[in-house]
C-alpha cells in the first residue's frame, strides 16, 4: 500500500532511496525507455550541483526529480554518467521527473518542479531545459517549457539517445 495518511513531504535525495527510484521508473515509464541503471542514477546524485528531491506521501516515496546544471541547447544522454564536477552549464537540465502512476494528477510533479524552479532562481539560473519524451510535451508547454533548437550534432546525437522520440524544450525563469 502506498499511503497511511496524506502527510506530503518533499526532501532531497538519499543514496538509500535509489531502489525506490528504479521502481518508480519500472512503473511509470514506457518499455521502450529503459530505466537508469544505478550507476547512472548514483553519479548525477553525486554530481556537484545537482537538485536532486523526493516526494513522500505517507513515509513512502512516490516522485522524484533529478535536475543538473548543463549548458542551454544540450541534452544530457540517457543514462550518462558524471564524473564528480562535471555537471556544470547555464541552465539546468531536468533529466528526470518521475511520479508513481497511482499518485499522477495530485500535483506532485509540479511540486517537485517547484523546488528545480526555487532552487535555480537561488542560483541565479534562468534557464530550465529538458527533454519531453512521448507525448509529454503537452504537459511541459502547460509549465512554461517551449520547444528549442539543439546547438550542434553532439546534442542531437544526445537527443537520439531517448529513442528518437525525445522534443529539447526550454523554460525562461521569470
Amino acid at each position: 500500500m502506498l499511503m497511511c495518511s496524506n502527510r506530503v513531504v518533499l526532501r532531497p535525495t538519499r543514496g538509500a532511496d535509489l531502489a525506490r527510484i528504479r521502481q518508480l521508473q519500472d512503473l511509470a515509464y514506457a518499455p521502450e525507455l529503459p530505466p537508469d541503471r544505478y550507476s547512472g542514477l548514483r553519479s548525477r546524485l553525486k554530481a556537484g550541483g545537482a537538485v536532486c528531491a523526493v516526494v513522500e506521501v505517507g513515509g513512502s516515496v512516490v516522485g522524484h526529480v533529478q535536475a543538473l546544471p548543463w549548458p542551454s541547447g544540450h541534452v544530457l544522454r540517457l543514462d550518462e554518467r558524471l564524473a564528480p564536477g562535471a555537471a556544470q552549464g547555464d541552465s539546468l537540465f531536468v533529466y528526470e521527473v518521475v511520479v508513481h502512476p497511482a499518485m499522477q494528477g495530485r500535483g506532485l510533479a509540479r511540486r517537485l518542479m517547484a523546488e528545480v524552479e526555487r532552487q535555480a532562481r537561488r542560483r541565479g539560473v534562468s534557464r530550465l531545459g529538458l527533454v519531453a519524451y512521448g507525448q509529454a510535451a503537452g504537459y511541459w508547454q502547460v509549465l512554461g517549457f517551449r520547444p528549442h533548437p539543439l546547438r550542434d550534432d553532439a546534442a542531437r546525437d544526445a537527443l537520439a539517445s531517448y529513442g528518437g522520440q525525445g522534443q529539447y524544450m526550454l523554460k525562461a525563469l521569470d
